[in-house]
């Protein structure tokens, strides 16, 4: 999916015209790896419900994905590194890298919800006592019930950044 050409390294709402996802897009800016690092990305995985484009983390959370559309697909996210990590650039925290986050291989798309849901609670949980300096855009006010999991995208050979969005 082609980002926003006017803002390409944000995550934004914008992205996802006209497939309307659960909620607003949390605008994270897009992780960037050091000048010079080669690297080939892997088309992002997306993460649709019979509510439409986004996963309630929540539900995620429990085995088996109840409504996660196409949950059997295999993806294999192997890009030539061994180690998977899980990068959150949530407005007004520092940036949160878990390493090791996702197993490579072949992975369906309920099991790669699933750790990442795992993830982004851990982050969650982690950082919600720290006071975020964006206002609206705090963990205070992004209960993680009500956060969505969008896509996730592969940002940088072995690092993956998910697209989240909360119900408004």
């Amino acid at each position: 999916m082609a980002q926003n050409p006017q803002n390409a390294q944000f995550h934004s709402f914008v992205d996802y015209l006209p497939d309307h996802p659960q909620g607003i897009v949390i605008p994270q800016p897009v992780y960037q790896a050091p000048p010079g690092t080669p690297f080939v990305p892997h088309q992002p995985i997306r993460f649709e419900t019979d509510g439409g484009l986004g996963l309630p983390l929540q539900t995620a959370l429990v085995q088996p994905i109840q409504g996660l559309h196409n949950a059997g697909t295999v993806f294999n996210l192997a890009n030539g590194s061994n180690r998977h990590s899980i990068r959150i650039l949530w407005p007004g925290y520092e940036p949160w890298n878990y390493p090791n986050a996702l197993h490579t291989g072949p992975r369906t798309r309920a099991e790669i919800a699933h750790e990442v849901a795992g993830r982004v609670l851990a982050f969650h949980q982690g950082m919600v006592q720290a006071q975020g300096n964006e206002g609206d855009w705090t963990l205070q006010n992004s209960p993680f019930q009500n956060l969505y999991l969008i896509e996730l995208r592969n940002v940088s050979k072995g690092s993956w950044q998910p697209v989240i969005s909360r119900s408004v």
